[in-house]
């Protein structure tokens, strides 16, 4: 199976995780503001290679940032 290719195939795969994904992952890239595009970048690059399928491995990014304060580390970084 190709996985970019089958990247939300079956919207049913990650429904129960889109509206969070919307809200704590979006897409920031300017002009682009199209998130399934920026959610396939990621799976592509760095899902395929995790081990996890598509739903536990978009779940488990959302449990990181609902766990660890990644905006403070990373603005604490810039500094």
């Amino acid at each position: 199976m190709d996985c970019v290719d089958s990247f939300m195939e079956s919207s049913l795969q990650v429904a129960d995780v889109v509206d969070k994904m919307d809200q704590d992952w979006g897409s920031l890239a300017c002009p682009s503001t199209d998130s399934t595009s920026f959610w396939k970048h990621e799976w592509t690059k760095h899902g395929t290679c995790s081990g996890l399928g598509q739903h536990n491995y978009f779940q488990s990014a959302i449990n990181l940032y609902q766990n660890y304060d990644i905006t403070t580390a990373l603005a604490n970084a810039g500094n």
